[in-house]
């Protein structure tokens, strides 16, 4: 771990480690954490916060990753982004096994925001090695709750140890994609740092030769239907977001009901949010339809006894294109249309709908 950048080392150091101490003696002798996670947690407390000069991305240690070598690589591949600030943060961020997932979900992930905050970091990259294939989760700080297909609602970005420059490509494509850039000018840098990625997906999805499997291919085939949708809104060129509906219902054909429910449902309602921005952006009403018909898809699987917050987030994309709709015609059938359920209601139609 680097030391560089701490002015305030020779001064504050020895209070820190006092305290710090202190906390990680209480800690063991409660009997949670095993030696070698309370030193991580030592180590962690003197890692740099993120310097505000870039995008930044903390990486939790990977649960299971014994030797760190997983950890390691999951940074490098990060790191080859030059608009990227990587922190290792050497702390696990486990999920509990005991009682409810979705509570135990939604527990890990507060602590997630905690870290988030203190480091002053927009996204923090988590998960778990499983011996045989990483299981990836990735927590956006601008955007709390934020149902967006990407490592939420129990989808997790899976790919095997040992993982290639291709599959490096795309964590990366996701990583960008969980900023969630809040000003204009943050926005002018993303697309910057997030289209020679999202290229350079485009070209391996254009090249049969590496030899994917249809399961790896979907996936890429959806972050980069992901990507393509953020470079289209942000730069307002629509050859974006033709690319991206092209890539979802690529997508759709390996993700299939049947197989993967929640995905499909996932990437229905990401194709939604594709044609109804270029919708807005056409004079007539067959993207908004298609957009309309893609996310009562997608309500077919999100339900809300299901998956509630996917579903109030479908709800409101559907409300919204419905509203476009309904301004594009005379009668109000559209802006009166019960099957939108709440959506409708309060709606703000400079909101756009979440990926």
């Amino acid at each position: 771990m680097s030391t560089d950048g701490f002015p305030w080392r020779t001064t504050v150091v020895a209070p820190l480690v006092i305290v710090a101490v202190a906390g990680v003696a209480g800690w063991l002798f409660s009997g949670q954490p095993t030696p070698g996670e309370a030193w991580h947690w030592l180590e962690s407390q003197f890692v740099d916060p993120a310097t505000g000069t870039h995008f930044s991305v903390l990486i939790a240690d990977l649960e299971g990753d014994a030797d760190g070598s997983q950890t390691e690589q999951l940074a490098e591949a990060l790191s080859d982004s030059r608009g990227l600030q990587v922190i290792q943060l050497g702390r696990v961020l486990k999920i509990g096994n005991v009682g409810d997932v979705k509570q135990n979900i939604a527990k890990a992930e507060g602590t997630g925001r905690t870290w988030l905050r203190e480091k002053k970091a927009d996204v923090l990259v988590w998960g778990r090695d499983t011996g045989t294939f990483l299981k990836l989760r990735f927590l956006s700080a601008g955007a709390p709750g934020r149902p967006d297909g990407l490592g939420r609602f129990g989808e997790v970005f899976e790919l095997p140890r040992g993982f290639g420059p291709a599959l490096g490509t795309q964590i990366v494509s996701l990583t960008l994609i969980a900023v969630a850039p809040a000003t204009e000018a943050q926005g002018t840098y993303l697309v910057e740092l997030l289209k020679p990625t999202a290229l350079k997906l485009k070209k391996l999805l254009d090249d049969k030769s590496p030899g994917f499997e249809s399961e790896q291919r979907s996936r890429l085939q959806h972050s980069f239907g992901v990507a393509a949708t953020v470079l289209g809104e942000q730069t307002g060129d629509s050859d974006w977001l033709e690319e991206a509906v092209a890539a979802y219902r690529a997508a759709l054909e390996e993700r299939t009901r049947e197989r993967v429910p929640l995905d499909w449902a996932a990437t229905q309602n990401n194709l939604g949010t594709a044609l109804g921005t270029l919708g807005e952006r056409e004079s007539g009403t067959a993207r908004l339809e298609e957009a309309v018909a893609a996310y009562r898809a997608a309500l077919e699987e999100w339900t809300r006894e299901r998956v509630p917050l996917a579903w109030a987030m479908t709800q409101n994309n559907l409300g919204a294109a419905l509203w476009a709709l309904g301004g594009r015609e005379s009668g109000t059938a559209r802006l009166e249309d019960p099957r939108a359920g709440a959506a409708g209601l309060g709606h703000d139609p400079e909101q756009p709908g979440e990926r």
